[in-house]
């Protein structure tokens, strides 16, 4: 598995083209000309474009989507920008009548001066800022010889909404995509499946977050009716200790240490071949882990046990210093035991 370095410490803004996307497309508003930037606000613009994207989860576009036939076209030929950009734009219009997806701008920009694994390459960002803020000026009025407080209408630097950049690399895959999307409910996250059409890239953090989350999902679904709460907790326990402390995952090792019992085991590998099935995906068996997506995943590992609304219990270390039990009239409870109070 050949990991991918992106190195965009170079990176130019070489010419974009700006569209206002509305959730009614007869009012949306497609740009005729290149849009310029005024006031010296390159560095910014291109900070505030460049700067929100992630590196550790790549993909690829879809070799029989239109956007990748446009972004071949405009890799092929610059000077086809304004017109692929037009295609873009009624595409994201058409996914955006979902009454939880906001209007905004589209922002469909060439840069050059990139490296992928030493090699130097240009790339197609299509960005989309949706949040606006208010910011506050204080201007001096030298005429009346005092300071002035107004305000405007901006966007923040660390606030890109959607984006995606694109590198010219690996076409015959779909090119190599680094994405953002900072939707946090489902309707709205229409950018990557709907519009960008991406497929994960096998790498070390996707291999990391797919055994995180079939982890989880074996223990919340497989093992409910098989095994008592503090068991699951335990479990997730040890996977969390296993993912933190080991620098390369192996299935047959993580089995050992985490699941320990055959009869789990042999569940999970079930489990397993299911899910694959289910999900389309195939990780590697052998590979090493990414710390990013460990961090990103922590909170798949909280070991709280729920009782009613009434209390939380966390559960960190050994399952036999709580112990559950049902009173005589049916009332349920769990005793703990510890050695020191803090």
């Amino acid at each position: 598995m050949n990991e991918i370095q992106i190195d965009l410490n170079g990176i130019e803004l070489n010419q974009f083209i700006t569209h206002f996307i509305a959730q009614e497309p007869e009012q949306s508003i497609l740009s005729d000309q290149l849009s310029q930037i005024v006031n010296n606000g390159e560095a910014f613009f291109l900070k505030y474009l460049v700067l929100p994207l992630k590196q550790e989860e790549l993909f690829h576009l879809s070799l029989d989507s239109d956007l990748y036939r446009w972004t071949v076209g405009i890799f092929e030929e610059l000077e086809s920008l304004k017109e692929q950009s037009h295609f873009m734009a009624k595409k994201l219009s058409s996914c955006s009548s979902h009454h939880a997806v906001k209007e905004g701008f589209l922002n469909v920009a060439h840069f050059e001066q990139l490296e992928v694994n030493g090699e130097q390459v240009d790339a197609l960002g299509i960005f989309k800022t949706e949040s606006d803020e208010v910011f506050l000026k204080i201007l001096r009025d030298e005429e009346k010889g005092q300071f002035v407080v107004g305000h405007e209408y901006g966007y923040p630097l660390n606030a890109l909404d959607k984006g995606c950049l694109i590198l010219n690399y690996q076409k015959e895959d779909g090119f190599v995509v680094l994405m953002l999307d900072k939707a946090k409910t489902n309707e709205a996250q229409y950018w990557k499946n709907d519009f960008l059409e991406l497929k994960a890239i096998q790498n070390s953090f996707t291999n990391t977050n797919d055994w995180i989350s079939l982890t989880k999902s074996f223990v919340q679904e497989s093992l409910v009716e098989e095994t008592l709460p503090t068991e699951r907790i335990e479990i997730m326990n040890r996977a969390a200790g296993y993912f933190q402390d080991s620098s390369t995952f192996k299935q047959d090792e993580f089995e050992a240490s985490v699941l320990i019992e055959e009869p789990v085991i042999q569940s999970f590998r079930n489990y397993n071949n299911n899910y694959r099935l289910a999900n389309e995906t195939a990780p590697e068996n052998e590979f090493e882990i990414s710390a990013q997506a460990v961090k990103k995943k922590h909170q798949v590992f909280k070991s709280v046990l729920k009782l009613d609304k009434n209390f939380h219990v966390y559960v960190h270390g050994n399952r036999n210093k709580i112990e559950r039990g049902v009173e005589p009239d049916g009332r349920k409870f769990y005793k703990l035991y510890y050695d020191e109070e803090s």
